[in-house]
């Protein structure tokens, strides 16, 4: 009832698909795809037109792709599926889980390129859930348009359990950011005060009641009270709600060894209404 391939891999050249595995009627799981160069449309870790896809994974460390999805299903679940980006350019789209096929349209307003920009959403019932998006390393995502953790084209729900997870990265995109419950970040050791993770040029929706939170792979250096940083940071020139959504928690503690670090985190509206920065202010060091 499985469609199982342990890898598809692309090192060179150009290709309009790739898929680790692919599926009428059964489940697509535990497909994986390494993308190490070349240039490809779309990449698709595992897809199902008729069971659920779930378990899949994409990786990216170069080349260049316009479209990148973990795990696909037309009619069913997509979770669990894993896309890492630590090289290579996504040219468009990238979603962890997509659920449900393209058939009515629906319309939202991209920030940075002032323009409507389609997306099409469909008639079956299927959840995005629990699929994690990490970026990491060289990751160019400088004209990425959509980031979501899950998408899906009906009713079906596309955030729960969905993690962003931004390790050891800073850059910028033009990517609308959504549908992710949970934001992890791995912050590197050698912070600037004021300095932005993750910027973007477009709008950012955390959802109602985002988690938060903060790892360190190794001591950062000496940090004094009030530090703060931009997590995510939004850039958009003129565009109103440009972040919107709620925080689970307004702090959080990372440890490192014996050391404790604890941030206050913060929906920041540092240049006009309508302008938010998802901000972590150090308050405290224990250890």
């Amino acid at each position: 009832m499985l469609a199982v391939f342990l890898a598809a891999a692309v090192s060179g050249g150009d290709a309009r698909s790739v898929r680790g595995g692919c599926s009428w009627t059964r489940h697509a799981t535990e497909n994986r795809v390494s993308i190490t160069g070349g240039t490809v449309h779309l990449v698709t870790g595992g897809e199902s037109a008729g069971g659920d896809a779930a378990r899949n994974t994409v990786t990216f460390t170069g080349g260049r792709a316009r479209f990148a999805t973990g795990g696909e299903s037309k009619d069913g679940d997509a979770t669990q599926n894993t896309v890492t980006i630590s090289g290579g350019k996504i040219g468009h789209t990238i979603h962890g889980g997509h659920s449900g096929d393209y058939f009515a349209s629906e319309e939202y307003r991209t920030m940075s390129l002032k323009k409507t920009v389609t997306l099409v959403t469909g008639k079956y019932r299927g959840d995005a859930t629990d699929n994690t998006v990490t970026l990491t390393g060289d990751a160019d995502l400088t004209n990425t348009t959509v980031l979501t953790g899950g998408f899906t084209g009906s009713s079906g729900e596309a955030r729960k359990g969905n993690t962003l997870h931004i390790d050891h990265w800073t850059g910028t995109t033009r990517a609308h950011i959504a549908n992710f419950e949970n934001y992890r970040f791995t912050l590197p050791a050698n912070l600037a005060d004021g300095q932005s993770i993750l910027t973007t040029g477009n709008s950012v929706d955390l959802g109602d009641a985002a988690n938060v939170r903060l790892d360190f792979a190794a001591p950062p250096a000496a940090l004094r009270e009030d530090f703060s940083i931009r997590l995510i940071s939004v850039s958009t020139d003129g565009a109103k709600d440009a972040m919107t959504g709620t925080l689970a928690n307004t702090r959080v503690t990372a440890t490192v060894g014996t050391l404790s670090y604890t941030f206050d985190l913060a929906l920041q509206e540092p240049v006009k209404a309508g302008y938010k920065h998802l901000a972590a202010t150090l308050r405290k060091v224990v250890g």
